[in-house]
């Protein structure tokens, strides 16, 4: 439960007045926001990631634990055939060895993994500069089987530019995977 009202609890500080804390990054959505919610084991998770990755017309960013759930790999994939620029960067100590990270590099995907901090745990996406996919859930195959969740922040442009900004923090701290463009 408490793993639900982390990211609930950080879209209801964005969507509250900026009072005296307009400095420190307080913001309100604009009208046409709109979000979804799902849950795994049993409500729809990875059915949620995945239509946030096949809405993408332009951009994807991605910033992923663990990445070893093969349906998100291949729309990944998808996603870069059909012409939407995708950048991944993952943890370096959970994929060392060969995971779907590794497998988009293979497939000419940009990838990097971060090694700077002891875990780098974030599992988000920024799709087209104006929507964030977050939550508990990893890009992991065993996450469809824990207690996980998504929450997809629709039109929220300021929302996602900050998302862009700590992706672009992790992407410049880390290293291409080898055989990566």
């Amino acid at each position: 439960m408490r793993y639900l009202l982390m990211p609930l609890c950080a879209l209801l500080c964005l969507q509250a007045q900026a009072q005296d804390i307009s400095d420190a990054g307080a913001s309100t959505f604009p009208a046409s926001t709109r979000y979804e919610v799902a849950f795994a084991p049993d409500g729809g998770a990875l059915e949620l990631v995945l239509k946030a990755i096949n809405s993408a017309r332009h951009e994807i960013l991605v910033a992923t634990y663990t990445f070893s759930n093969t349906s998100i790999a291949q729309a990944l994939l998808a996603a870069k055939q059909r012409g939407v620029a995708v950048r991944v960067v993952s943890d370096r100590g959970t994929n060392l060895k060969y995971t779907q990270a590794h497998f988009l590099a293979s497939k000419g995907l940009p990838v990097r993994l971060n090694g700077q901090y002891r875990i780098h745990h974030h599992k988000f996406m920024v799709i087209d500069g104006s929507s964030v996919e977050t939550g508990s859930f990893n890009y992991a195959k065993t996450a469809v089987r824990n207690a996980e969740n998504v929450l997809l922040i629709w039109h929220a442009p300021e929302l996602a530019k900050a998302y862009a900004a700590e992706w672009e923090k992790m992407w410049a701290g880390g290293e291409d995977i080898k055989g990566a463009p």
